[in-house]
């Protein structure tokens, strides 16, 4: 089995594996794989050595995006996006016997960035659209009804108030939006110091998170 090569290796995994997954995944493992054909040529599964990935780490992350595209280095979350879909299959080709050794997959280390808030202006034009939602669905009435019944009539659907809150506590309190429906009003204390009651499942316990006068004012 370990004389097994690569490209007949290859050609099983697609067969019983890559082929059923969704096209975006086929799509992203292809790509690994033409990326580590090209630049690292493998003969037999045998040789398939930590050395190998650690010189296709460092050949890919100088490698271009493409012939059509600006010569400019990949990106550190591209290559290792790389390295995890070639682990994938070279943990496959180890459990059915054709890789002797696992091979070792480091990743490349990736510079940590700050998440991007919506900017504040950005945030009241999506308010200012969702408050226009009753108005939407009010014109849709008719065409639910007669596609759905009652089940589909824009009274079950969420209001704009209901979306509006939603939005304001998830973006002015920073809560997820699963702390977000498990909310009931007696959560809200409107105070001489607004806040939030909210549910810490890993503590065990209830937290309470400062209510902006904007949020106030929402709400």
């Amino acid at each position: 089995l370990h004389k097994r090569t690569w490209g007949e290796f290859k050609a099983e995994y697609l067969d019983k594996i890559l082929n059923h997954q969704p096209f975006s995944t086929r799509r992203l493992y292809n790509q690994a794989i033409a990326a580590f054909e090209r630049l690292c040529s493998p003969a037999t599964m045998q040789t398939l050595t930590t050395r190998v990935i650690d010189e296709f780490k460092a050949k890919r992350a100088r490698d271009t995006k493409g012939e059509d595209e600006d010569e400019t280095e990949l990106s550190p979350n591209t290559v290792n996006k790389n390295l995890r879909h070639l682990r994938a299959m070279f943990r496959v080709a180890h459990r059915w016997g054709y890789l002797p050794i696992l091979p070792e997959f480091k990743l490349l280390k990736t510079p940590d960035r700050e998440p991007r808030a919506i900017p504040s202006d950005v945030f009241e034009k999506i308010l200012a659209a969702v408050s226009k939602l009753d108005d939407r669905i009010a014109k849709q009435k008719s065409k639910w009804n007669g596609q759905g019944g009652a089940d589909c009539s824009p009274d079950k659907k969420p209001c704009a108030d209901w979306w509006v809150a939603f939005l304001s506590v998830a973006y002015l309190a920073g809560l997820r939006w699963e702390e977000i429906l498990n909310l009931k009003w007696s959560n809200l204390r409107f105070t001489a110091k607004p806040e939030i009651g909210v549910w810490n499942q890993k503590a065990g316990r209830y937290e309470t998170v400062p209510m902006s006068s904007t949020l106030f004012a929402r709400l």
